[in-house]
């Protein structure tokens, strides 16, 4: 059976009519009906007011024109059509063109229009306007993009968790429902979306439970910090508050792992600690310098007066220059255990190593040590292992370890107890132990008494002399040797200090020369050059009783005149003259002819390596540290050159 193409026009035209007056009061939707050509046959007042087109201007127009250049590119409008008859429906989502050429986001669907079971002569469509609701869903995407980015790139931890309580109400575990990437980090905790806590972290404190409840409860946010010691001891600083209704007791947490920043203020805490410790160190050895110095001034002083009186007797003048002459030396002992700390300090002590006998550098420094010994009536024995034992080491400075800790030994031993040192091999160490029956060292000192400026009885150094440098210098000395020194002791009932070094087994120790062996090769003519004219007189006097002949000079540019006057075969040269200081007169000297090859002998009270390579590099032959021992000058202008 045919059909007349006007027919069929007429016919929608009618079923048209019919629609009309079924969907004209539904003035929120867009209802209009199109023919198979896609041509619009019908508008109703809705689809006027979201278009803008009026019944008259959009009747018999394409469809297409309300659909965006884009989909009309891709032939959206047809496959819409297409699928609406294949299945009887198409719904649809999508941007459309209104009549001012702004778009809106419609959302329908499109169905044919049936006349018979078979035949469709066209379509009607039906979409509301929901660019709100599409702007609106974006906005929310969007947010949740931006969170979820935030979720996932923040270097805090973030987790959402959900508190469950036991059977009777109480907090007992929490379930994490989402953590982001820095979650692990913080935590160590692997895969816990979706897990409860306790399985993951059996023994994790309750208070983390009660805490994260009582934020669920109340919705008041909480900021803290705490320790898990389940995890490992880690330290977190954590901000709670609740999300969602208090029926879902969730919770968000972010928080960061602060073990480290804890650790540091720790330390730190304790580095203050250290450091006032240290100041309380300083004032006290500032004040036990004060004492130190007074003590041999004071004895001079009064040794001086006492020689000056002349109410003195013949007896009270050579007691008056033994306290002089001790007090002196008591002085340059304590200027030099000052100038080593400094130098060791500061990594500027070279050592003179050399293969020595260790027996012989103990039995040195044992009779060093020997008067104040004897001045405290102490018991003293020294045992060795037979035969030497030889050391490479700075033999001077081994005398010092030794003296030091003999020194130590005798000073906090009561008057009458005993002292010893012991010398022994132990594998391929040499061992040397001093040992003492005097006060002891508490147990909480015994770790910090080779620490600088340590005293264990301030009260008793006092009485006994002491800047707490001695233990201190001991062992950087013996480690600079590549050895080791320990301390025991028992309170009331002495100490032990032991020193290990190492043995030098196919070496044999250097033979020193016997104690004035060299024969003089001088004729006595020594110049003085010292711009302290007390100094200088009684330096002088002291070398004409040694027999020799002896012209005094007080600046460098008279010193150079009187040179080549008297030609002298040594110079005793101060190095800290003013205006020509004693470098640049020794180069001078030693430009002159008449008295080059005289013997130059500089004194300073500067004793570090530059100083001393300064006086070498200026034509010094040597380089002595005031105060000066006049029988040493003696015995360097004796020695043959």
């Amino acid at each position: 059976m045919s059909h007349d193409p006007g027919d069929t026009h007429e016919s929608l035209i009618r079923e048209a009519g019919l629609f009309r007056y079924i969907v004209e009061s539904a003035a929120e939707y867009a209802i209009f009906a199109t023919d198979q050509g896609g041509r619009i046959v019908s508008w109703n007042t809705g689809a006027e007011r979201i278009l803008g087109y009026s019944e008259s201007e959009i009747l018999g127009q394409d469809a297409r024109i309300l659909f965006t250049p884009e989909d009309r590119a891709r032939r959206a409008p047809e496959q819409e059509m297409e699928r609406a008859a294949a299945e009887g429906r198409a719904a649809n989502e999508r941007w459309h063109v209104r009549k001012d050429g702004s778009r809106f986001w419609g959302s329908g669907l499109t169905m044919p229009l049936m006349e018979g079971p078979s035949n469709a002569p066209g379509f009607v469509k039906i979409f509301r306007d929901k660019t709100e609701q599409r702007r609106a869903l974006e906005a929310q995407r969007e947010s949740e993009d931006r969170y979820r980015l935030l979720f996932n790139s923040i270097d805090e931890g973030f987790c959402v968790i959900e508190v469950l309580h036991d059977d009777d109400g109480l907090p007992a575990d929490y379930r994490f429902l989402e953590v982001n990437p820095a979650f692990e980090r913080h935590t160590g905790l692997r895969e816990a979306t979706g897990r409860r806590v306790r399985d993951l972290v059996p023994g994790l404190e309750a208070h983390w439970y009660e805490v994260y409840s009582r934020v669920a409860e109340t919705g008041e946010p909480v900021r803290f910090e705490n320790e898990a010691r389940a995890l490992g001891g880690r330290w977190f600083d954590v901000y709670a508050f609740r999300i969602g209704e208090p029926s879902q007791r969730r919770v968000a947490v972010l928080f960061t792992d602060v073990t480290g920043r804890r650790e540091l203020e720790r330390s730190l805490r304790h580095r203050a600690r250290e450091l006032a410790e240290a100041d309380h160190r300083k004032n006290e050895f500032l004040a036990m310098l004060a004492h130190e110095l007074r003590n041999p001034l004071s004895a001079i002083h009064s040794a001086v007066q006492v020689a000056r009186d002349p109410r003195a007797t013949v007896e009270m003048l050579p007691q008056s220059l033994g306290v002089i002459e001790r007090q002196a030396k008591n002085l340059a002992r304590l200027i030099d255990d000052l100038l080593d700390v400094a130098r060791i300090t500061q990594g500027k002590v070279v050592l003179k190593r050399e293969p020595v006998d260790l027996v012989a550098v103990i039995g040195r420094a044992a009779q060093a040590v020997r008067p104040l010994i004897e001045q405290k009536r102490h018991r003293f024995t020294f045992h060795h292992d037979f035969g030497p034992m030889p050391v490479d080491a700075d033999p001077t400075r081994l005398e010092q370890v030794v003296g030091n800790l003999l020194t130590n030994a005798a000073k906090y031993t009561e008057p009458g107890g005993s002292v010893s040192v012991s010398a022994g091999r132990e594998g391929a160490e040499a061992v040397v132990r001093v040992k003492d029956d005097g006060v002891g060292i508490p147990p909480d000192m015994l770790p910090k008494v080779f620490e600088l400026f340590t005293q264990v009885d301030p009260t008793l150094a006092r009485s006994e002399g002491g800047l707490g440098i001695g233990l201190s210098l001991v062992k950087q000395l013996v480690e600079m040797h590549g050895g080791t020194v320990s301390a025991a002791s028992e309170p009331g009932r002495g100490s032990e200090f032991t020193v290990r070094l190492p043995l030098l087994e196919s070496a044999t120790p250097a033979q020193e020369p016997a104690p004035g062996a060299a024969a003089p090769g001088r004729n006595g003519r020594l110049l003085v050059v010292d711009d302290n004219v007390d100094t200088a007189r009684l330096t002088g006097r002291l070398l004409e009783l040694m027999g020799f002949d002896v012209l005094l000079c007080h600046d460098g540019r008279r010193a150079l005149e009187v040179a080549r006057q008297y030609r002298p075969e040594a110079i005793l040269l101060d190095i800290g003259l003013p205006g020509m200081n004693g470098f640049e007169v020794a180069r001078q000297i030693r430009e002159d002819p008449c008295c080059r090859d005289s013997l130059i002998v500089g004194v300073s009270g500067y004793g570090d390596a530059r100083s001393r390579e300064q006086a070498l590099e200026a034509g010094f032959d040597h380089h002595l540290v005031k105060p000066v021992d006049i029988s040493a000058v003696a015995e360097l202008v004796s020695r043959p050159r």
